[in-house]
Parts: C-alpha cells; structure tokens; sequence
C-alpha cells in the first residue's frame, strides 16, 4: 500500500506498508527529514470501511455524480 497525504502546512506524508530503509537513505541524502509515524495526521476517516464494490459502468456513474454534487471524491483502490 502507498499513500500520499499534502497537509495544510506543505508537508507531505507518503505511507507504505513496510519499511524501506534505502528509500529513507535516498530522501535524506536529498535533503527531506523523514520521519517514521503510524499514520499520517491527513488519513481518510471513511464512513463506511470495508465497502467494497466492482468499478462497473454503474459505479463510474454514481461517481460521477457524486463528483457534480460534492466537487470532491475519494476512491482507494485495493
């Protein structure tokens, strides 16, 4: 899993679900300041975990829909 969060302030939080120490070694050497946390500060609050569904033509049209109405729309894929 891999996520990327931009907060209020700029700072970005990227997320994977393991530890990649040469990743972190190459984003020091760039200059960044990686931390470790459990989570980013930015992560989705999802009213209805675990909602699972096929991305069907049906799908893409609630969505669309959703998106005309709220301008805003939230999909993880996994």
């Amino acid at each position: 899993m891999f996520t990327v969060h931009v907060g209020w302030d700029q700072y970005v939080y990227v997320g994977i679900d393991r530890l990649c120490a040469d990743a972190v070694a190459r984003t020091r050497e760039l200059g960044f300041f990686p931390e470790l946390m459990k989570a980013s500060p930015y992560a989705a609050e999802l009213e209805e975990p675990d909602v699972t569904e096929a991305a069907d033509e049906g799908f893409w049209a609630r969505v669309r829909t959703t998106l005309a109405v709220r301008k805003a729309v939230l999909l993880e894929e996994g």
